[in-house]
């Protein structure tokens, strides 16, 4: 019902199943409940792909959800998401003539992620593979709304309503390992260290009033257009200048283990569809995101030459976040006694970093106030559906709003801290929709077609399963 599939396929990787469950012979399925991707571009070499350069095709870049309210920074702050990990045994009893094993029925439902049982033993093989992907996300432009539903941006003198939201390119890297069975999804993030300060039209830096440049927390409704300028041009009475290092308090090794763990919180595989022996179907491939975060000085080269997947301006604060600007230390709307409200630094660090990275993996927004780019599914006519909101409220798919999870409110929960803690916003199994509808292609699948459309391409080799 959602979610696209692989804008292209550098290369195929054999995947050998003795029991010939599945193979992944073409034709069309006249079901209109299943993914669809629009007609692909052309196969493109990874070596001539300009990752790092991949920029939204409408409208802006996605931004975090504001956070408004010390209260509602509180909301879920001792919230623990915890997930068991079913162990997979291959005993004697269950080493079965994989070569006799009949097929199961196809399940035309792959967008659902099933629950998994004890895996039955299974002699699959795929020889391990490092390749890069693109993708592109499957948001949609559309007239958006405050938290009062009000029209959001504020309409111009004529009352002419703004688009908010859009797509937005995405790259990554996915490597499989064949001696564990896992797959690595991985960013390589480059972190270049920036300030916001005033200047004159020339873009001198003015000073403040102790003499020294005034730092300007960056908030993305206001400052997208200036960060996407670059470095040393102004606009507007502002100009992006380089740090020479970070804060002391943000720790580029500290920060990378916060948010791997929240990603990988899913507690889900990737599965063969179509096996005999449905979810207890041995043939499973374990899923672990892997953020590489590499600070740049000055914009200095990094990553050895490999693929820089996403370029972020580091700022000392932001007060509101977004998919190409991160703030060492973020900002809430604090309300004073007499009744004034002030941006003031959070107490301790959130999930928001966490949830930029899963833009980067491709995922949409789990919020619609303040323009989230939410998944199209919820656009109709350039407007929110919010009855299908509704409607999928508890569901394995994306939802139009989330208190707790990642892509939702969950990326303003405050962090714990501790060896023994876990993930304070949570993340479900569909999403892993993304990187399983790559790995289908990646295994040489040739896609079914939507309604006989070619256009329409649809994956089902491989479905998302989930740990009790």
């Amino acid at each position: 019902m959602h979610l696209a599939a692989p804008a292209f396929s550098p290369k195929m990787t054999p995947f050998v199943v003795g029991c010939d469950s599945w193979n992944g012979s073409a034709g069309s399925i006249p079901t209109s409940h299943l993914p669809r991707r629009e007609k692909s571009a052309a196969p493109t070499k990874p070596s001539a792909v300009a990752l790092a350069d991949s920029a939204p095709t409408q409208g802006t870049i996605p931004a975090a959800p504001e956070l408004l309210t010390s209260e509602s920074f509180q909301q879920g702050a001792n919230t623990d998401q915890t997930h068991s990990t079913a162990q997979v045994q291959a005993s004697p009893k269950n080493l079965t003539n994989a070569d006799q094993e009949p097929k199961g029925q196809i399940s035309n439902e792959i967008a659902v992620p099933i629950k998994l049982t004890a895996a039955e033993y299974c002699d699959w093989s795929i020889p391990s593979f490092t390749t890069e992907c693109r993708d592109r996300t499957e948001t949609a432009a559309y007239y958006g709304l405050d938290a009062k539903k009000n029209s959001y941006p504020t309409p111009d003198p004529r009352g002419n309503r703004k688009l908010t939201a859009g797509q937005f390119d995405t790259a990554f890297e996915l490597s499989f390992d064949e001696n564990s069975k896992t797959l690595y999804a991985t960013i390589r993030v480059k972190l270049v260290p920036v300030d916001l300060h005033a200047c004159d039209a020339y873009g001198t830096v003015l000073p403040g009033p102790d003499g020294k440049p005034q730092s300007v927390p960056f908030h993305h409704d206001l400052h997208w257009k200036t960060a996407g300028l670059g470095v040393g041009k102004p606009s507007n009475g502002l100009v992006l200048k380089y740090r020479d290092g970070t804060g002391s308090h943000f720790n580029v090794a500290t920060k990378r283990q916060q948010i791997e763990a929240v990603l990988n919180a899913h507690g889900s595989k990737l599965i063969l569809n179509g096996c005999s022996k449905n979810a207890a179907c041995g043939c499973r491939v374990s899923v672990v995101f892997r953020v590489q975060l590499l600070l740049s000085i000055n914009d200095a080269p990094v990553a050895d030459g490999k693929p820089i997947h996403k370029i972020i301006n580091l700022f000392p604060r932001t007060q509101r976040a977004d998919a190409g600007s991160w703030g060492e230390i973020n900002m809430f709307q604090q309300a004073q006694s007499d009744g004034r409200v002030v941006w003031a630094d959070m107490p301790s660090d959130t999930n928001v970093i966490a949830h930029e990275c899963g833009h980067l993996f491709n995922y949409p927004d789990e919020y619609w106030e303040l323009g989230g780019w939410v998944h199209e599914q919820y656009i109709k006519d350039q407007e929110l559906n919010f009855a299908l909101g509704i409607s999928n409220r508890g569901k394995e798919t994306w939802q139009i709003s989330s208190d707790k999870n990642l892509m939702g409110g969950g990326a303003n929960i405050p962090i714990s801290t501790g060896k023994a803690t876990s993930p304070t916003a949570t993340v479900h199994p569909y999403y892993l929709e993304y990187i399983r509808q790559h790995f289908c292609e990646l295994t040489g699948e040739t896609p079914q077609h939507l309604n006989g459309d070619a256009a329409r391409r649809v994956w089902r080799r491989w479905r998302v399963g989930y740990n009790a």
